[in-house]
């Protein structure tokens, strides 16, 4: 196996190192890199920060809707200014043939 050429591939999600055959794409060896343990701490702070992000996004969120609904409403109430009413039923795209 020494005298087969291998390459080394570093995996993007655990860091290991693996070492494969060229011939037949075989594992040929993997050191695998110990991870550092977190606390319960830096746990618990990360799950904050996430909880306030959250927080903060559905608030945006929720001011966004409010916001288009009031733009919508406004942008109606400006084509309802600007219809024409001469009588007439509309002209129905059927009858332009």
């Amino acid at each position: 196996m020494k005298d087969r050429p291998t390459f080394t591939v570093i995996c993007p999600g655990c860091g290991s190192r693996l070492i494969i055959d060229k011939h037949d794409g075989t594992i040929v060896d993997e050191e695998r890199v110990r991870q550092r343990g977190v606390s319960i701490d830096e746990m618990l702070e990360k799950e904050k920060n996430k909880k306030s992000v959250l927080d903060d996004t559905f608030a945006r969120a929720m001011d966004a809707e409010k916001n288009k609904k009031k733009y919508l409403e406004e942008k109606l109430k400006k084509s309802l200014e600007n219809v024409k009413d001469d009588g007439r039923p509309p002209d129905r795209p059927y009858d332009f043939d």
